[in-house]
């Protein structure tokens, strides 16, 4: 999406907010030092500017909460977790609703170098689905941060860039793919490799079958664990959700071509 030139710059960019704001950075920090941070990073980094984009929403009720505005309509809210784990789910809750009432669509979790970036379902359950986990403070992954940030810089969402963003996350779903997979095209190119590889020929409903146990069971060369409730960066949360909970759930089924 960035030229390589817009992309160096996002890069130098990324570094810079790691070496002014992670590097021996304090474990905890007060109010004015967490809004100082989280601002610096949204205008820094992504470019959005403080005096009227980026705003403190007395609903949230949290000292480092914050809400992102373009042309003055919500975009997205920005979560800073705490240490106790308990005051971080009850703010991440109260974050949700206030989503769920304005219409966002966007939750981006700050917690020092970490960074969550969260599509809000707007579902029965209230839930969320994890775009994407990054980590700041690691130099070895600046320019894979800068491939998922692009997609969150401020003339990007001008054009579109978080929806370009969700539809290619849902185009990766297993669901879809799977979809594809077992399409015409794709049923009749296995048939014809197959045939060329085995002397034989197989029917349309064979190789669908055997699409569909490979999809099922794997061909055992190698296991990337489970999908849980927050994404594959995360192994800690439980995958289902309670009713009237808000939870971050990567696996939702989600249809596909659903638009933003």
């Amino acid at each position: 999406m960035l030229s390589r030139g817009r992309s160096t710059k996002l890069e130098l960019a990324i570094r810079r907010y790691r070496d002014a704001y992670l590097l021996n950075a304090q474990e905890v920090l007060d109010e004015r030092q967490e809004r100082h941070r989280v601002i610096a990073f949204l205008s820094d980094v992504l470019g959005f500017i403080p005096a009227s984009d980026i705003r403190g929403e007395s609903l949230l009720k949290g000292p480092a909460d914050l809400a992102v505005r373009l042309n003055g309509d919500p975009l997205m809210l920005v979560s800073i977790p705490k240490r106790d784990a308990s005051v971080t789910e009850e703010q991440f809750r109260r974050v949700l609703r206030f989503a769920t009432s304005e219409g966002v669509y966007w939750v981006l979790e700050m917690a020092l170098a970490r960074v969550v970036f969260h599509r809000v379902l707007h579902d029965e359950q209230n839930t969320t689905r994890v775009l994407f986990t990054i980590d700041l403070g690691d130099p070895l992954t600046t320019s894979r941060n800068a491939q998922m940030l692009q997609f969150l810089q401020r003339d990007a969402v001008a054009r579109k860039g978080l929806e370009l963003l969700w539809n290619r996350t849902i185009a990766l779903d297993p669901q879809n793919l799977a979809g594809l997979l077992c399409s015409p095209p794709v049923v009749n190119y296995l048939q014809r490799t197959l045939r060329t590889r085995s002397m034989s020929n197989f029917t349309e409903a064979e190789v669908i079958a055997s699409v569909k146990r490979v999809l099922m069971e794997g061909t055992g060369s190698g296991d990337t664990g489970p999908i849980t409730a927050r994404g594959k960066e995360e192994s800690s949360i439980k995958p289902h959700a309670r009713k009237g909970r808000s939870t971050r759930a990567a696996s939702a089924r989600i249809p596909p071509g659903t638009s933003y």
